[in-house]
């Protein structure tokens, strides 16, 4: 399984990352050691996601610019954490409507702990990562 520097991702990406490391998992945390960590890429099975929870909202031209987003390398990925989706529906609504069924995404598992009154679209969702498969029901 492939991994990726934290810190290689794009910039607005990996601040809101360490933002969310430090409110919600490690109040003392450094940003400088937290953009040195290596975390999995991960492939999330979007057939996991059912539609209801795709944004309705978004037309044609809205998902081909999402789309667009998926080919840079920094911006690429959805996030993950413990079976929560915590970032990318944009992109997934976009791949889901081009008739996609995977998606790579980076899994803070561990560095970022997926409460439910974090800001955000979370929404659960199947991937497996080096240790285990993660999958879990939508409640």
């Amino acid at each position: 399984m492939k991994r990726i520097q934290i810190g290689k991702l794009d910039r607005a990406i990996r601040e809101d990352l360490y933002n969310m490391h430090a409110m919600y998992t490690d109040p003392d945390a450094n940003e400088r050691s937290f953009y040195q960590k290596y975390v999995d890429i991960v492939e999330i099975d979007l057939n996991s996601i059912p539609d209801n929870q795709l944004y309705q909202h978004m037309n044609e031209e809205e998902c081909n610019e999402y789309i667009d987003i998926l080919k840079n390398e920094e911006t690429r990925f959805a996030v993950v954490s413990d079976g929560k989706l915590l970032d990318g529906m944009h992109r997934i609504t976009s791949l889901k409507s081009i008739g996609e069924k995977k998606m790579l995404a980076v899994d803070l598992s561990g560095l970022i702990d997926p409460h439910p009154h974090m800001a955000g679209h979370i929404c659960d969702v199947e991937y497996k990562s080096n240790k285990v498969t993660r999958k879990n029901k939508l409640r």
